[in-house]
């Protein structure tokens, strides 16, 4: 339709030059040969140039030459800057590559260009704004859908998609009334207003209150008779991600969800055909992050590692990219395979291709892997710690994790069967060395972790630094949500009061910078209940961590890393010693020096993985014998 439009706004004004119209109903006539002609006569007439680029680049895309299709629509833009039909073109294909910031700089520059006829178009509106929110672009995103809706008020996916993105930002009541007031309501987009959870949290009762709704809700939707999902990862749209950063027990919630699920999710559980192959045992990875991502970079050098005598690897990659991160993938797989943006179309790849055991890096950050996880894909399926917490799927057999990383009795913790490995199988294949530079200046107390994950809790730890000392400053990474950075910091107003003017926004920095200012960081401070890879980061340089560890692996992380080690100094037992551990290292260079030297010297286990990989190796061995008998 949207083709069909730009026909007929870019057809000629001037009856000697080629027909721009004409080639294109050719070129809906499938006469590529005869519409290509055609543009190569338009850009022969400098009257009609843009639309000959515009016309070869549609002739390059219908015949799947979409780098090149690009080059050309791009020429028609350099040539004719002020007619938004190539811009907006150029948005959709950039998009389909998963460039979601290319498209949505395309669509914004299109979108403000002067006497615009699309700037009223509710279709172009909404596809503008799927673009911004999927760039971060979350401002714009919803001042995109709110034109749409102004556009055409009766518009579902446009009020469902805002109501999406006010919940993002915090406002979950006001987004379960946009979902509320509309005509029907789909089971899964009831399961997507129950999933409405806050991403900044304002208080611990804030969270305690969105967790019992959340319970309240699904006992709700379990009683419903009529709960049916068909394309969950359109209909719903999320995953109980937000769970993982309450510092809670997540498990009864989990179940209850599951359940839900697999009440109204029709697929297939049983285990597929046996694989009709030899020789070596088929693993397949599979995730949407196989990229620049700290998923795609931490079990980069497990896939790397794993022993290819005894297994054949095989890299199912969701959107994937084009980085540095995803190239080492395509190098490292056996075979590297990109699987389209959908769950059915995943699942059926990833079932013609008969793995033995598909090993899920991170279930819970993604709708499609989240619900691909309730398939029975292959006769042996496991969970790693890319998002740390239990799936409470049925089909998923085991979770992979450390053996220094998980408190005694970690089973209770976890739905699946608790596989422990001795050492630690995640890390990062390129780890900063050489000596840190000078600090940038005294106690100053890096945290450069995602603002979401800055538990309420924490609050009181950020208090306890800068009530201890006077000179401290806390620096914090912006978010590229203002909203995010505009909850944190009035949560923050409230709860230190005068000492919020010592914490300091540091903008978002390139990699190359950030380890920069990493390296010139005094002490670094990791968030209370969830941690980050971060520390993988900062210890090789030297820098000290100071860590709390609480139950739950994903409030482990940098505990297990000091175990592994050997190094305890920077462990606290409570929030008061957390406290003191970080005022001695902020205050006192001889001590910094001391532990950075020992840090250095230490943290070369960290990325030796020789025992975790063969613990990992052996572990997936017997799953799938075990699974095959």
């Amino acid at each position: 339709m949207l083709l069909r439009k730009l026909a007929r706004l870019l057809r000629s004004d001037e009856p000697s030059t080629p027909d721009f119209a004409a080639g294109h109903a050719l070129l809906e006539a499938g006469r590529l040969k005869e519409a290509a002609a055609v543009a190569d006569a338009l850009c022969a007439n400098a009257a009609s140039l843009a639309n000959g680029h515009y016309l070869k680049a549609l002739v390059a895309q219908r015949e799947q030459r979409l780098p090149e299709a690009m080059a050309e629509v791009r020429e028609a833009i350099r040539t004719a800057s002020s007619e938004p039909a190539y811009r907006l073109q150029l948005a959709e294909w950039l998009f389909s590559t998963a460039d979601y910031t290319g498209a949505a700089l395309e669509y914004e520059a299109a979108l403000c260009l002067p006497n615009n006829p699309f700037a009223r178009d509710a279709l172009v509106l909404f596809k503008a704004a799927g673009a911004c929110e999927r760039a971060r672009m979350i401002e714009q995103a919803q001042l995109r859908l709110e034109q749409a809706l102004v556009a055409r008020p009766d518009f579902p996916e446009a009020r469902v998609n805002l109501a999406t993105l006010v919940a993002m930002q915090g406002d979950a009541e006001r987004a379960r009334a946009m979902i509320d007031a509309l005509r029907s309501i789909s089971p899964g987009l009831r399961l997507r207003r129950a999933l409405f959870l806050p991403a900044i949290a304002a208080s611990r009762e804030h969270i305690i209150e969105a967790r019992e709704r959340l319970g309240r809700d699904l006992d709700e939707l379990l009683e419903t008779k009529d709960f049916v999902l068909r394309e969950p990862e359109i209909e719903v749209g999320l995953t109980p991600f937000r769970l993982a950063y309450h510092g809670e027990d997540n498990l009864p919630l989990l179940r209850k969800l599951a359940a839900l699920i697999r009440k109204g999710y029709a697929v297939p559980q049983d285990p597929p055909p046996r694989p009709r192959h030899a020789g070596r045992l088929r693993v397949g990875f599979v995730s949407t992050y196989f990229s620049y991502h700290s998923v795609g970079r931490v079990v980069l050098p497990l896939v790397q590692g794993l022993d290819r005598e005894r297994f054949e690897v095989i890299v199912f990659s969701i959107s994937p990219s084009q980085d540095e991160v995803s190239a080492a993938y395509r190098r490292a797989a056996d075979r590297y395979m990109e699987l389209p943006g959908s769950v059915v179309g995943a699942a059926q790849a990833i079932r013609e291709a008969a793995p033995d055991a598909l090993v899920f890096t991170d279930i819970g950050m993604h709708p499609i892997t989240y619900f691909l996880a309730f398939w029975r894909l292959a006769p042996f399926q496991c969970a790693l710690p890319g998002h740390s917490d239990t799936t409470a799927i049925d089909t998923i057999d085991a979770f992979v994790s450390g053996e220094e990383f998980e408190v005694a009795d970690a089973q209770a913790n976890y739905s699946e069967r608790l596989w422990r490995v001795p050492g630690f199988f995640l890390s990062i294949p390129d780890p900063p060395r050489g000596q840190p530079a000078a600090p940038s200046g005294r106690s100053r107390y890096f945290c450069p972790q995602t603002l979401f994950k800055l538990h309420p809790d924490f609050d009181e730890i950020l208090l306890g630094i800068l009530e201890s000392d006077p000179e401290a400053s806390i620096v914090l990474i912006e978010d590229s949500s203002p909203w995010t950075n505009q909850a944190i910091s009035a949560r923050l107003q409230r709860r230190l009061g005068a000492n919020a003017r010592r914490v300091i926004w540091q903008r978002r920095l390139g990699h190359a910078e950030y380890l920069s200012q990493l390296a010139r960081s005094p002490v670094v401070l990791d968030t209370l209940h969830v941690g980050g890879s971060t520390i993988l980061e900062a210890l090789p340089l030297g820098v000290p961590v100071v860590t709390l560890p609480t139950r739950f692996l994903r409030g482990r992380f940098g505990y297990g890393c000091y175990r592994l080690m050997g190094v305890s100094d920077c462990i606290a037992h409570d929030r008061d010693e957390y406290v003191r551990i970080a005022i001695r290292l902020g205050r006192d260079p001889d001590a910094r020096e001391a532990i950075g030297r020992r840090l250095r010297e230490a943290s070369e286990r960290l990325f030796d993985l020789r025992d975790a990989l063969r613990g990992f190796e052996d572990r997936l061995q017997l799953g799938i014998e075990e699974a095959l008998r």
